[in-house]
């Protein structure tokens, strides 16, 4: 799959894998640093307010106090009241009558009537007689009976401390906020004389709650001792117990950002604690200045990557298409030269070398096209130059025959030595290579014509490996060194001379021809001017080339000469059969 990625990546083009470094290198990092920034701005813009809202909850809490205590201290009211007081110390000794009974119940009555915020209220003396009052025509007897049993036991446990107990659900709509406490005798024993239950309408608290505001959307949960939910202006269910939030710091749950505060204890009254839960979008709503700051930082950003990405665009880019364009529709025969438009830049190195390579590319087609010309014409030259083989031989052949017949041997060998050389260069004519005999044969054949033009002033001497006859050579490889070596090598020499030709291999790879004579040897100059093609040394200098183009410059010929004693000449073939 990786190799997949690689190949798809070097096939775009090169804008797009400009665009695409710079937006790993640059984009991507500048936005990771930008988000990091405005995560951290958010942080302490929620921190801020979290502050702020724990310094409100005090203050909310304190009021909170006072309301808890106004609850408290109707319940307690009751011992300010020396009659109902000394009814429940009579009903611990005996039963009491229906009229002291009454006082007890139209003390119910007062007390309900009395607060608004009073639904109804219970007392049961001795655990087993449970007089009631309610404005809440709902409630029946064995209602006071289940909510007496429910909370009989922790008002027992709380030993005469007013205590809170979880909400009621009233059929009627809305919640009951029962209060709880044992009546003891203050004025002797202590002795438990009766159990009271008062029961608020949820309201009581809402009004509390309606003096403070956090955001819309915040939950407010209150509880008592225990962490029983005694009021709560959401309705749904918290994610975790209550109870829990209280063991933690402030922090985030669930989306929420939450703070809590415990309201004030004391000797006579229980710990209420209050949660407040703050969805966390409430809380950044004032980090909409650093809102706008990131989407001003997030646009300079963009605008100076548009620029960047402009500029290389303009001055990288465009160019680099340009000239991909004037290449493509440029050949030789509609040349198209790249605008070099003063640029000292990698562009204009680039452009110089393009139009030099093309102006070069130009020039050698005009010596190509010189070169087809010159030869077309030498081609021309040599057809009418030419003379019709079979009449020349024919003639020669009997120009043999007439030698014979007045016993002049040595013409007649003359004219058959000219005709092998004849008979060869036409059947050759149209073949690359010979095999090494063939060339010898035409070689000596040459060999014996000149040195009956030159009347025996040099001889020639032969030590040729034989394994190697049938290797292939150039047609006509070693006419002009043998020429040059008899024609200029000899031209002073009247007698003596000597030319010695050995063939051997060398290292079994290649065929090494040496060609040794004692004639006149050359200057440094004329063997310079051979070597270079110039004036005589044009055969020499093509048959070098030739072997070079063919099989490598490490072949060719060599030539080592010294005035006044003599030219040795080395042609290096590859063996080739």
């Amino acid at each position: 799959m990786s190799n997949g990625i690689a190949r798809w990546f070097i096939n775009l083009s090169l804008q797009f894998k400009v665009a695409f470094a710079f937006l790993i290198c640059a984009a991507i990092p500048m936005i990771i640093a930008s988000t990091f920034f405005y995560n951290q701005l958010k942080n302490e813009s929620i921190q801020y307010k979290s502050d702020r809202m724990a310094q409100d909850l005090v203050y909310w809490t304190s009021n909170l106090n006072n309301q808890r205590s106004f609850l408290y201290n109707n319940v307690t009211s009751i011992y300010n009241d020396r009659n109902i007081m000394n009814l429940l110390s009579k009903a611990e000794k005996r039963e009491l009558s229906v009229s002291e009974q009454n006082t007890l119940k139209q003390y119910l009555v007062y007390l309900t009537r009395l607060n608004l915020d009073i639904s109804s209220a219970f007392l049961s003396i001795q655990n087993t007689n449970i007089m009631y009052y309610s404005k809440n025509s709902e409630i029946s007897f064995k209602n006071v009976q289940e909510i007496y049993q429910t909370y009989r036991k922790e008002i027992a446990f709380q030993n005469g401390k007013p205590c809170a107990f979880p909400t009621i659900a009233q059929k009627s709509g809305g919640f009951s906020l029962p209060i709880g406490m044992l009546i003891r005798d203050n004025t002797k024993s202590f002795a438990s004389l009766a159990s009271m239950i008062v029961c608020y309408d949820d309201s009581v608290l809402s009004k509390t709650c309606d003096q403070i505001y956090f955001t819309e959307n915040s939950k407010i949960y209150i509880t008592n001792a225990n962490y029983d939910l005694l009021w709560s202006n959401s309705s749904s269910t918290l994610s975790s117990p209550i109870n829990y939030y209280f063991s933690q710091k402030s922090g985030e749950e669930t989306n929420h950002i939450f703070i809590y505060h415990s309201a004030v204890s004391s000797r006579e009254m229980e710990t209420w604690h209050c949660l407040i839960l703050v969805p966390e979008e409430d809380m950044i709503d004032l980090s909409f200045i650093f809102s706008s700051y990131f989407i001003i930082l997030f646009l300079i950003f963009l605008l100076l990557s548009s620029t960047l990405f402009l500029i290389l665009k303009t001055f990288i880019l465009t160019p680099l298409h340009r000239m991909i364009a004037l290449i493509n529709i440029s050949d030789l025969k509609n040349p198209q030269f790249l605008p070099d438009k003063g640029h000292t830049d990698e562009f204009g190195v680039l452009y110089k070398s393009f139009n030099n390579m093309y102006q070069k590319n130009l020039h050698l087609l005009e010596i190509v096209k010189k070169s087809q010309k010159e030869q077309s014409r030498l081609e021309y030259e040599a057809l009418k130059a030419q003379i019709n083989p079979h009449f020349l031989y024919n003639t020669l052949d009997t120009i043999h025959w007439m030698a014979i017949e007045h016993n002049e041997h040595k013409i007649s060998d003359t004219v058959t030595a000219l005709c092998s050389i004849l008979r060869y260069s036409i059947k050759k004519s149209n073949e690359k290579y010979v095999t090494l005999s063939e060339e010898l044969t035409w070689t000596k054949n040459y060999i014996f014509i000149q040195k009956q033009r030159f009347e025996d002033r040099f001889s020639v001497t032969f030590d040729i490996d034989e394994s190697l006859s049938d290797c292939l050579v150039f047609h006509l490889i070693l006419q002009p060194f043998i020429e040059n070596a008899i024609i200029y090598g000899m031209k002073n020499t009247l007698s003596g001379g000597v030319i010695h030709i050995r063939i051997f291999s060398e290292k079994s790879e290649s065929l090494l021809i040496q060609i040794f004579d004692n004639g006149v040897g050359m200057d440094p100059k004329h063997l310079e001017a051979i070597q270079l093609g110039i004036g005589v040394g044009i055969g020499i200098y093509n048959i070098d080339q030739l072997i070079k183009l063919n099989f490598g410059y490490h072949y060719g010929v060599t030539i080592h000469s010294e005035l006044g004693i003599g030219t040795e000449v080395h042609i290096r073939f590859p063996i080739k059969r």
